[in-house]
Parts: structure tokens; C-alpha cells; sequence
């Protein structure tokens, strides 16, 4: 499966053009959107675990902790102004 998947592209661009603002549908895509990617990286990390050893990933999670958090989105602030 792959993350930029061309039918959904192809329905955001559709959403984004239309005359009006279909929130359901939008909310809809998006939210199959997050369900791929989200079972892409499990995906991932399910392999990457997998051939790491128990120190490999004791590591990785030291790794991980010691990484700063980036805000999920942006603060309404910080949105591009029209």
C-alpha cells in the first residue's frame, strides 16, 4: 500500500475545487487518509522490531524519548492568514 494514494489525491483535489465546501466528505477522506497512514507505520514498525535485537531496540526507544515532540498541527496562530 502506498501513502499518496492517487484516487485520494484525486478526491482531496475534487473537495478542494468544488463550489462548495462538502465538510462530511472531507472529513470522511481525510480520516481514511490517517487510517492508511497509520497502518502504513505499524506496518513499519512491526518489520523494523522484527530484525532489531533486544539491545537494537532499547536503543531505538532511548533514541525516541530523547526526540522533541512536534505539535500534531499547527496552532490556530500560526495558520497561514489569508
Amino acid at each position: 500500500a502506498k501513502l499518496h494514494d492517487p484516487k485520494s489525491m484525486q478526491k482531496m483535489q475534487e473537495l478542494m475545487s468544488a463550489d462548495t465546501f462538502d465538510k462530511k466528505a472531507f472529513i470522511k477522506l481525510r480520516n481514511e487518509m490517517n487510517d492508511k497512514r497509520v497502518t502504513l507505520e505499524a506496518d513499519f514498525l512491526e518489520k523494523a522490531f522484527s530484525i532489531l535485537t533486544k539491545d537494537q531496540r532499547a536503543e531505538l526507544k532511548k533514541i525516541m524519548s530523547e526526540r522533541p515532540q512536534r505539535p500534531m498541527m499547527p496552532k490556530v496562530s500560526e495558520a497561514p492568514q489569508k
